[in-house]
């Protein structure tokens, strides 16, 4: 959302390394889990499908932890924050020692293809809030809700490269669907390709029928500059 829609909108493929994982466009991948082992160069952490995964970080990763505004008037929305781009101001730097078990991380950069261990871009634990807000909605991703870049807009159907899973879904739209951005209706002939979105709805027959898309806004990415190697001369997927 943010954080995990920046990773985003947090999260699924079968019974592969990709499962839990988001595409993060050109800054690489990332994933959503909860830290089991914390090493001095990486954690062990294991995602909400069951997949574990190593992720290494070192001196060029950025190491955040978020905290919600603790005099919240109302019940916070982690996903609403995220799509209207409030979360970042909700992260603080943060040293590595300071992550330890059972936190729920999101971690973003480059993926090793066979192992799926991560040379981090970014770490960032999650807010108890954002983290169990997170893991709920995960459980549902592929079902009722959808995630990612637009990568084709044909008609009355686009392609979505999406947070989790490997294949590109097709997505439909019908004279119901709902475009938002920012909470804001627009005509749906808004949406342009590159647009990252969350899209509300239902799968039947391997096609994803649209409710509701909102436009996310994404914050930055930090580049890598030299970050972690990852052992066994792992590289990211294409």
């Amino acid at each position: 959302m943010g954080l995990a829609l920046m990773a985003g909108s947090v999260l699924h493929a079968q019974g592969s390394v990709a499962d839990g994982w988001h595409v993060l466009g050109k800054e690489g991948r990332g994933l959503l889990g909860t830290v089991t082992a914390v090493h001095s160069d990486h954690y062990s952490v294991k995602t909400e499908k069951g997949v574990r995964a190593e992720v290494y970080f070192s001196a060029n990763t950025r190491m955040v932890d978020q905290h919600l505004p603790a005099n919240a008037a109302q019940p916070v929305d982690c996903l609403a924050m995220a799509e209207a781009g409030q979360l970042e101001g909700t992260l603080q730097p943060v040293k590595p020692e300071a992550i330890r078990r059972r936190d729920v991380i999101m971690a973003g950069g480059r993926v090793g293809a066979k192992t799926g261990d991560v040379g981090a871009v970014v770490i960032a634990r999650l807010d108890p809030v954002c983290a169990r807000q997170a893991q709920r909605r995960a459980k549902e991703y592929g079902k009722t809700w959808v995630a990612g870049r637009v990568t084709a807009i044909s008609g009355n159907e686009l392609t979505l490269e999406t947070v989790m899973d490997p294949a590109l879904v097709r997505v439909v739209l019908t004279d119901a669907t709902v475009l938002k951005r920012q909470e804001s209706a627009i005509p749906v002939s808004a949406l342009v390709v590159g647009d990252s979105v969350r899209i509300a709805g239902s799968r039947a027959h391997g096609v994803f029928t649209a409710k509701t898309i909102a436009v996310m806004r994404r914050p930055p990415m930090p580049r890598p500059r030299g970050g972690p190697v990852l052992p066994h001369g792992g590289e990211p997927p294409q």
